[in-house]
């Protein structure tokens, strides 16, 4: 999978990196005080990776607006916007 250097929420440059598992154990991770997604590429699949970043993507805007969202209800979010995205094959370029 190939994802950008960075993206832009609102008016906040936030970076993507992609890491190893001995740097980061989970799947992906947000970090709102260095505006950073750090997605793990070991032994993951690509959908597991895509659904990552959809997942941390959300969490940085939460993040960035100071949303009150428990992370629960924000992972029911990411992954049923990844399967209707995904399941119905839809491109927004």
């Amino acid at each position: 999978m190939k994802l950008p250097k960075k993206i832009k929420i609102g008016g906040h440059t936030i970076k993507i990196k992609q890491v190893k598992s001995d740097t980061l154990k989970n799947h992906g991770s947000y970090d709102n005080w260095y505006k950073e997604i750090q997605i793990n590429i070991d032994s993951t699949t690509e959908s597991t990776q895509a659904e990552a970043l959809l997942h941390e993507i959300i969490e940085a805007i939460k993040g960035v607006n100071n949303l009150d969202l428990d992370h629960k209800d924000l992972t029911v979010i990411s992954e049923n916007i990844f399967a209707v995205i995904r399941n119905n094959k839809i491109d927004f370029r």
